[in-house]
């Protein structure tokens, strides 16, 4: 008898860490959008257009670059971002793209998350963002070999750094699915 309440004791404080567990996630994930919304992505080659903020805002900028990947098994394929920002997207991007946007002054949750036609929990990263009137900000959001399971990572970057990544890559362009109008 006394094995058996020992066991249901462990069962019921394990069921417990496990909700706690998944609370905590969500909570975490809150930055992110809806899970359902997913974009279509493509490559503007032109200049992009410098993006007018408004007094009271500061301009984040978030650059995806991948890490080549020999394995992949499609080589056109590549890794699609959504990107949120306090619990609304804000833009998607694919491998060498990136998105810019205002955001109003005080603190921000910013959040990528690897879209997947894959039902799970897959890649996502966090970052906070503390805007003040006026500044920039630079995020660099690094893919790393993600051919069967993302490994992604989320950082700010120091303004030449972010120059040289954006050189280097093209503003997305993306479209929530369903919907007719792009957005860059």
């Amino acid at each position: 008898m006394r094995t058996k309440l020992v066991l249901f004791a462990c069962l019921l404080m394990s069921a417990f860490a496990s909700a706690q567990n998944a609370l905590a996630v969500k909570q975490a994930e809150a930055a992110c959008g809806d899970p359902h919304v997913s974009f279509d992505v493509s490559q503007n080659n032109s200049s992009p257009e410098s993006l007018l903020i408004d007094k009271g805002q500061a301009r984040v900028y978030v650059i995806e670059d991948a890490a080549y990947n020999p394995f992949r098994v499609n080589p056109e394929a590549s890794p699609t971002l959504r990107l949120g920002l306090d619990g609304q997207w804000v833009g998607a991007t694919t491998e060498w793209s990136y998105i810019v946007f205002p955001v109003d002054v005080g603190k921000h949750h910013l959040c990528a998350r690897w879209q997947s036609k894959f039902p799970g929990r897959w890649g996502v990263v966090l970052a906070q963002l503390s805007a003040t009137s006026g500044q920039t900000y630079y995020f660099r959001v690094h893919v790393l070999n993600g051919a069967y399971a993302p490994d992604m990572e989320i950082r700010p970057v120091d303004p030449d750094e972010a120059k040289l990544l954006i050189a280097e890559s093209m503003p997305a362009v993306f479209v929530e699915k369903g919907k007719k109008t792009r957005s860059h």
